[in-house]
């Protein structure tokens, strides 16, 4: 009778177990933890919002309501597209509708890049693109920048967000104060539902609630949910895949969701959670 007891007894703890690394894994946070999140603020007339895309509809899926509200408000909104988007030979298309897409939001056209790395390779252009982003900063002197979580699963996606942060964790000791947040795209339970429900919230998956990055939520007005979806519509090319479509519809929400990058090592005793850049010293800190 004990050797069952034992035996019960071990098998409910491993049943256990599974089912809080199921929910650990593959769940986001509660529907209550959202009133909890902090609000992001959004830019003052004239500051500079720099939005590193990897490719043409990031830009638009993840921060598209901030991208809108920034440039109502008076921002200068700057939209970097790092790769060409020519996985599958629809680098024209795809540039187009980026122009579409971006101009409705409100960008100006001469305010949108083009870097034409190879889409799916920015691994290997590691070097050269943590330069580049490095005078982009420095030349644009951004106050808030946006760029893609170090942790999505997409690999350009990780690989420009941990070249974002490996600039900016290097230039703590200046006096100009960039706002750093991620945005996630990739992830098998974000969003979650991956549907149409424009109506629900955005909020973070379990796994990725970490002490480096405090999640926060911009909240979008209805007009903004209006032309985010416009502009998420003008990626034809992206809406006829059924998973893409699912990601990109189901990224309407009445909120986007942003992560706070904090770089814990090298933040001053109460200072705010801000990090810093020195203008003219990117030389230091490139890779080579």
């Amino acid at each position: 009778m004990s050797r069952c007891k034992f035996f019960f007894t071990g098998l409910a703890i491993v049943v256990l177990m599974v089912y809080f690394l199921y929910i650990y894994s593959f769940s986001v946070l509660p529907g209550p933890a959202f009133y909890l999140l902090r609000r992001i603020p959004l830019p003052r007339a004239g500051e500079r919002v720099l939005v590193l895309s990897p490719h043409p509809d990031d830009e638009t899926i993840a921060t598209g309501g901030y991208i809108y509200s920034a440039c109502l408000a008076g921002a200068i909104v700057h939209v970097i597209l790092v790769t060409d988007g020519n996985k599958h030979f629809l680098r024209t298309r795809r540039y187009q509708e980026f122009r579409r897409a971006t101009a409705l939001l409100g960008v100006p056209v001469a305010q949108l890049r083009f870097w034409e790395y190879p889409d799916g390779h920015l691994q290997f252009y590691a070097g050269s693109l943590e330069k580049r982003v490095c005078k982009e900063i420095e030349v644009f002197d951004p106050a808030v920048v946006l760029y893609p979580h170090p942790g999505d699963h997409h690999p350009d996606h990780a690989i420009l967000g941990r070249v974002t942060e490996r600039i900016l964790i290097s230039s703590t000791k200046g006096r100009i104060q960039i706002a750093a947040y991620r945005y996630l795209v990739h992830h098998p339970c974000y969003p979650h539902p991956k549907i149409l429900v424009p109506r629900d919230k955005l909020l973070p998956p379990i796994s990725m609630v970490s002490m480096d990055q405090q999640w926060q939520i911009f909240c979008l007005s209805p007009e903004a949910v209006r032309i985010k979806t416009a502009a998420i519509r003008e990626y034809s090319t992206q809406l006829r895949s059924a998973y893409l479509r699912s990601i990109m519809l189901s990224l309407i929400r009445q909120n986007e969701l942003l992560g706070r990058w904090i770089p814990w090592k090298n933040i001053p005793p109460y200072s705010p959670l801000m990090v810093h850049f020195r203008p003219g010293n990117c030389a230091q800190y490139i890779s080579r």
